[in-house]
C-alpha cells in the first residue's frame, strides 16, 4: 500500500518535500543524504556494465526482485523466439516477410499458451504473466520450442530450447521461499552465467536488459550472502519510485 496519507503531518510533509517519498528513515547513514550518496559513488565503482547508467546508484542498492526478474526473463524469451523466426525468415525473403513472420508467429504463439499451456496475461504488471503462469510456461516449455521447427535456424532453435532449459532450473530457486542448500547455490550461479552467456553469445542482437544483468551479477551474490532469494519482499524498492521519478 502507498505510504501516503491523505493527511499529512508536519514530519510526512518534509519527508515529502525531500526525498519525494514518506517512508522514513532509521539508520545514521543512509543514501537518501546527498553528501554520503555522492562519497559513497566515488569509492565504491560499479564495473559490471559497459556503458554508465541515466541514473548513479549505489551497487550496495541493487538488489534483486524475483518476481519482477522472473516476469522479465520470461518475457524477453517470448520475444526471442519471434525474433529468431523473423532472422530467419527475413535473411531469405526480406525484411518485410520477416516482419509479417513474427506477427503471424506471435499469433501462433498466443493461441498456444492459451490452449495448451492454460494462461493469460494480466492487465497488471504491463500486460506480462503472474508468477504461478511464468512456472506453467516454463513446464511446458518444449510446447513452444516445438513450435519454432521449421521457422527458424535449427542452431537457433536447439540454443533456444537449451536457454529454457536452464531458465527452468534458476526460475525455481530464484521465486522458491525457502533457505537454498548450498549444493543449489553454486549450481544456481553456473546456471544463470551459463545461460545469459548462451542467450548472448548465440543471438548477436540480444541486448543484456536490466533484468538479466541482475540475474548474472547480483542475484548470485545475493543468494551466497542470505542464502535465499524468494525470501525477501520486493516492497522496500517501492520507496524509491518517488526519487527517481
Amino acid at each position: 500500500m502507498c505510504k501516503r496519507t491523505r493527511c499529512q503531518s508536519v514530519k510526512q510533509a518534509a519527508l515529502d518535500a525531500l526525498f519525494g517519498t514518506l517512508q522514513d528513515v532509521s539508520a545514521d547513514k543512509h543514501l537518501r543524504e546527498r553528501t554520503y550518496f555522492a562519497d559513497r559513488m566515488a569509492v565504491d565503482h560499479h564495473c559490471s556494465v559497459a556503458r554508465s547508467p541515466l541514473l548513479a546508484i549505489d551497487p550496495r542498492q541493487i538488489v534483486p526482485t524475483p518476481l519482477h526478474t522472473m516476469e522479465g526473463v520470461n518475457h524477453r524469451l517470448f520475444r526471442l523466439a519471434l525474433e529468431i523466426v523473423m532472422v530467419h525468415r527475413g535473411a531469405t525473403d526480406g525484411v518485410a516477410a520477416g516482419r509479417q513472420a513474427g506477427a503471424d508467429f506471435a499469433l501462433e504463439l498466443v493461441g498456444l499458451v492459451h490452449e495448451k499451456v492454460r494462461v493469460r496475461t494480466t492487465s497488471k504488471h504491463g500486460g506480462l504473466f503472474i508468477g504461478r503462469d511464468c512456472h506453467k510456461i516454463g513446464n511446458k516449455s518444449a510446447l513452444l520450442c516445438a513450435a519454432l521447427d521449421g521457422k527458424a535456424l535449427q542452431r537457433h532453435v536447439v540454443a533456444y530450447a537449451e536457454a529454457w532449459r536452464l531458465w527452468n532450473r534458476v526460475r525455481k530457486t530464484l521465486n522458491r521461499a525457502a533457505t537454498i542448500h548450498a549444493d543449489e547455490v553454486t549450481a544456481f550461479r553456473a546456471d544463470t552465467a551459463a545461460m545469459v552467456t548462451l542467450l548472448k553469445g548465440s543471438f548477436g542482437w540480444l541486448s543484456i536488459s536490466p533484468r538479466l544483468q541482475i540475474l548474472l551479477f547480483h542475484a548470485p551474490d545475493f543468494l551466497e550472502l542470505w542464502g535465499s532469494i524468494g525470501l525477501y519482499g520486493e516492497q522496500g524498492l517501492e520507496a524509491w519510485h518517488g526519487r527517481y521519478s
